[in-house]
């Protein structure tokens, strides 16, 4: 009878053990999860600012390109370079509104 206990008693702490080792386990992965998402976070929210800055520029780039493609063609590369680098000013400055 006291040796039916034991045996009991010991594969309830053999349980036990594995139970607790299996937590462990389960808290270690939790917590290199839980880091790498803060990762993510960080990364997350510069993406979403330079996206932000991109769609705040888009208008500018597309009067630029449209300008590019409508006048610059026939000109050197040299012309166009120093062309669209003035008409880039001018879109950051506001310049060309009437």
């Amino acid at each position: 009878m006291v040796c039916a206990s034991y045996d009991a008693d010991v594969t309830v702490q053999v349980t036990l053990e594995e139970q607790v080792d299996l937590c462990e386990k389960k808290l270690d992965r939790a917590e290199k999860l839980i880091g790498g998402l803060g990762g993510e976070k960080d990364r997350w929210s510069k993406a979403a600012q330079d996206l932000s800055a991109t769609y705040d520029n888009l208008t500018g780039d597309v009067l630029i390109a449209a300008g590019s493609v409508a006048y610059l063609g026939a000109f050197t590369s040299s012309f166009r370079a120093d062309q669209t680098t003035a008409w880039v000013d001018n879109v950051r400055t506001d310049a060309w509104l009437p």
